[in-house]
């Protein structure tokens, strides 16, 4: 399963591909984030991190999610 953390300083979101409807809603407010093969944790700034907060609202299968300091990412 493809499974990828976008992180800035102690916060990330979480972005599942089994979950994902690709009903694409993310993809027309999110900003450009490269995915890197094999990497499991993408860090991003300030105002991506921001950006994809706001549109893990929106994410209508819940593969985009915000993810708390206390969840177990194994």
């Amino acid at each position: 399963k493809k499974i990828r953390y976008y992180t800035h300083a102690s916060r990330s979101i979480c972005w599942n591909s089994e979950k994902c409807l690709h009903a694409a809603k993310c993809l027309k407010s999110i900003p450009p984030v490269i995915d890197k093969p094999g990497i499991f944790s993408i860090p991003v700034n300030e105002a991506q991190f921001e950006v994809l907060l706001s549109q893990s609202r929106f994410c209508p299968g819940g593969a985009l999610t915000p993810v708390s300091q206390t969840d177990d990412r194994n």
